[in-house]
């Protein structure tokens, strides 16, 4: 019951804003984690790392933790050598600084052996909001948000004191508007025009899991495993979009497979490695190309219908971390992953321009008295760009476009034991 009370009255305050709010993030999680990029499936940091691995619910003790990051998106659109359109294009103008919210609590049970929390976070944003039309799309300002937001309950049980398995029951909720498509809106493109483009906000929602490992290996060397499965349980679709998201906009979420390695270099200074594998080549509106299904009748909404295109995903994470004393820590961190949208897919993804590769964070601790601390990190998303390769139909004027972005966030959070 002390759980509860402590849990209740944070998750209803916030929960407005998390639903409401403008945030943007891609495993942006935990303030105190990304001060070193992240790199903290085996290194249990506070209770927003059951996000990354719910196994850390058992080693981070009974705390609460509430974050805040500001994003500052920078990006372009370069159309060329098109009938319709040319000229440089920025797709954030509306949504270039944001802010990501987040809540967590852990607490202990059972002498010790089994821990329960709860942490909502979001899992991926992405918005465009061009201040023109797009004329290769329709005739109002282009635009696309999806938010996809994360509760999570989390159980873990300790094993000696070496080893720890964790789970979270995943509950998804996803918020999803297009704009400015008009031109496909007609029964030649797709079966449902009238659920197409401009149709405001549409929510939908999946239930899924998450489990993971820790184990201490020798001295100073501990391994960290963490797997989501492909979600397929889904209590809601987006039907008014069903027009126009592949596979009758049955959105499902990707498989994900997480592994680290921390190894205690000197007294008080911790290198980690991971690597996580996403599977976006199981999920049909991420995964199916452009063409042919442009070019075919009925070609958006359909199970084989227009998609983006994306390749599957593999991240690279790696993360210093100096324990100055009991009072202060400092961390350091480096980021990569390829891009998934590959240069014939260039078009449908300024909707979504994923392209950043590179990142570098820096961040540190502040121990406040025996029960508060406060974190905080930087971190620079290096400018990237993906050049179009035939990217443009022939039906829409051919040409290119080449899709350019680049990113600053900092953060804060505010952790309490108790």
């Amino acid at each position: 019951m002390n759980f509860i009370r402590k849990t209740v009255p944070f998750a209803l305050a916030l929960l407005p804003y998390f639903l409401t709010g403008p945030i943007e993030a891609n495993l942006y999680k935990s303030p105190k984690a990304l001060g070193r990029a992240g790199a903290v499936v085996a290194s249990p940091q506070d209770s927003m790392t059951i996000a990354y691995n719910p196994a850390a619910a058992a080693f981070v003790g009974n705390r609460w933790d509430l974050g805040l990051t500001w994003i500052h998106n920078l990006g372009r659109h370069t159309y060329s050598d098109n009938d319709n359109i040319d000229g440089v294009y920025d797709p954030f103008v509306n949504g270039r600084d944001l802010f990501v919210p987040e809540f967590g609590v852990n607490q202990v049970m059972c002498e010790c052996t089994m821990t329960w929390g709860f942490v909502i976070y979001n899992q991926e944003y992405y918005k465009v909001d061009y201040d023109t039309p797009n004329f290769l799309f329709g005739s109002s300002n282009l635009g696309l948000e999806y938010l996809h937001y994360v509760a999570s309950p989390s159980w873990s049980i300790l094993f000696g004191c070496d080893h720890a398995l964790g789970i979270t029951l995943d509950f998804h909720g996803h918020r999803l508007k297009i704009n400015g498509l008009e031109d496909f809106a007609n029964d030649f493109y797709t079966n449902n025009p009238n659920q197409f483009t401009n149709k405001g906000y549409d929510y939908a929602g999946a239930i899924g899991a998450t489990v993971g490992w820790i184990s201490h290996l020798a001295y100073g060397v501990t391994l960290g495993l963490s797997y989501s499965p492909p979600v397929d349980w889904i209590i809601g679709k987006f039907n008014d979009y069903r027009g126009s998201v592949a596979d009758r906009a049955l959105l499902k979420l990707p498989a994900r497979y997480l592994a680290g390695l921390e190894i205690q270099m000197v007294c008080g200074l911790f290198a980690e490695f991971d690597v996580e594998h996403v599977q976006y080549n199981q999920i049909r509106p991420l995964s199916q190309k452009l063409l042919p299904a442009f070019e075919e009748e009925f070609g958006f909404g359909t199970k084989d219908g227009v998609g983006l295109g994306w390749r599957d995903q593999t991240i690279f994470r790696f993360g210093l971390e100096w324990e100055w004393d009991d009072d202060f820590a400092f961390r350091v961190g480096w980021w990569h992953h390829r891009t998934p949208i590959v240069s014939s897919e260039t078009l449908a993804n300024t909707l979504v321009p994923n392209v950043l590769e590179n990142y570098v964070t820096w961040g540190g601790t502040m121990a406040c008295g025996c029960l508060n601390e406060i974190n905080f990190f930087g971190a620079y998303g290096f400018k990237s760009t993906v050049h179009g390769r035939d990217s443009i139909p022939d039906d829409l004027g051919g040409g290119e476009v080449d899709i350019e972005g680049e990113k600053w966030m900092f953060g804060m959070s505010w952790g309490r034991k108790f």
